[in-house]
C-alpha cells in the first residue's frame, strides 16, 4: 500500500515537472483541431414539426352529416403518424425531392445513367434525413445539409408532398366510390323499369301488383339515397381536408449544427494532455509501478 502511494506521488511530481510539455501538447493539438475544423464545410440542421390532422375537425360535413362519416380515413390520431412517416420515407417521395432540388448536381454525382444517378443521390439524401415520432404524437422531420437553405426547404417539401399524396389517395378512393354508386344506380334503374313495366301490364294479379308497387317504392327510395350519397361524395372530393397539421415549419438554422467546434477543440486538447501524460510516464525509466 505504501509502495502504491509512493508511486502515485512520484507520478504526480513527474507530471508537475513536465507540465509545460503537457500544456504544449494540448495547445498544439487544440490549434491543429481548430485549423482542421475551419477547413471542414459546416452543416446546418433544420426541422419541421407536424401532427396528424383530425379530419372530424377539418370538415364540417362530417360533423353535421352522419351519413358520410365513412368517407374519411382514420387520420387524426397518433397511430396515423406511422402511415404519414411511411409515405414520407417512400422512394417516390424522396426521388421527387431529388429531382425538384437537383440533388444529383448538388451532390456532384458523376453518373451517365440518370436513374442510377438519382438512386445514388437518394442514398445520400436518406443519410441527411431523420424522421422522429415523439412521445407527444408529433412527427419531426429534420435535414442536416451543408446548404443552409436546402436544410430548411427539404423537410418542408417532404411534408407538403406527403400531404398531397395522401389527399390524392383519398380523392381516388372517393372517385371510385362515386363510380360504384353510378353502377349500382344504373342497375337499380333498370330493375325499376322492369318492375314498372310489370305493374303496367295487366297480366299480374292484384296481389302481385301490390307487391310490385311496394318494390318500386323501395327502389325509388334507394335511388334517391344513391343520389344523395353520390352528391356527398362529390362534395367531399372538392373539399378534401389536409391530413397534416404543421406545428412549426423548418426555418433557416442561424448557425451550423455540425461540427461543434468548441466541444471538438476541448476534446482534442484534453485527449492530447492525457496522451502526453501517458507518454511521459511510459518513457520515465525511474518510475516504479
Amino acid at each position: 500500500m505504501t509502495q502504491s502511494n509512493f508511486n502515485l506521488i512520484e507520478i504526480a511530481d513527474l507530471l508537475k515537472l513536465k507540465w509545460k510539455t503537457i500544456t504544449l501538447f494540448a495547445i498544439v493539438s487544440a490549434l491543429a483541431a481548430t485549423i482542421a475544423l475551419f477547413t471542414v464545410k459546416p452543416k446546418y440542421e433544420s426541422a419541421i414539426t407536424v401532427l396528424a390532422a383530425n379530419s372530424l375537425l377539418s370538415d364540417k360535413a362530417r360533423i353535421f352529416n352522419q351519413q358520410i362519416k365513412d368517407l374519411y380515413g382514420n387520420f387524426g390520431n397518433g397511430d396515423d403518424l406511422d402511415r404519414i412517416i411511411g409515405i414520407a420515407e417512400m422512394d417516390i417521395t424522396l426521388k421527387k425531392i431529388v429531382t425538384d432540388y437537383k440533388l444529383v448536381t448538388y451532390y456532384e454525382i458523376k453518373e451517365a445513367n440518370n436513374n442510377a444517378a438519382i438512386e445514388k443521390a437518394l442514398l445520400k439524401l436518406r443519410k441527411e434525413l431523420k424522421f422522429t415520432k415523439t412521445a407527444k404524437d408529433q412527427l419531426i422531420v429534420s435535414c442536416l445539409s451543408k446548404n443552409q437553405q436546402l436544410a430548411a426547404n427539404i423537410p418542408n417539401a417532404i411534408i407538403a408532398f406527403t400531404n398531397e399524396k395522401i389527399q390524392s389517395i383519398t380523392k381516388t378512393n372517393y372517385e371510385r366510390i362515386v363510380q360504384q354508386l353510378d353502377t349500382a344506380s344504373n342497375t337499380l334503374k333498370l330493375t325499376y323499369t322492369n318492375t314498372a313495366n310489370a305493374i303496367q301490364s295487366k297480366t299480374s294479379s292484384s296481389t302481385n301488383t301490390v307487391l310490385l308497387n311496394q318494390e318500386a317504392n323501395t327502389m325509388l327510395a334507394q335511388l334517391d339515397q344513391y343520389k344523395k350519397t353520390k352528391a356527398e361524395y362529390q362534395l367531399a372530393i372538392k373539399t378534401i381536408p389536409s391530413t397534416i397539421e404543421i406545428i412549426e415549419p423548418a426555418t433557416l438554422s442561424p448557425q451550423p449544427t455540425w461540427p461543434n467546434k468548441p466541444i471538438i477543440i476541448a476534446i482534442a486538447a484534453i485527449a492530447a494532455a492525457l496522451f502526453a501524460s501517458l507518454l511521459i510516464i511510459a518513457n520515465n525509466p525511474s518510475k516504479q509501478l
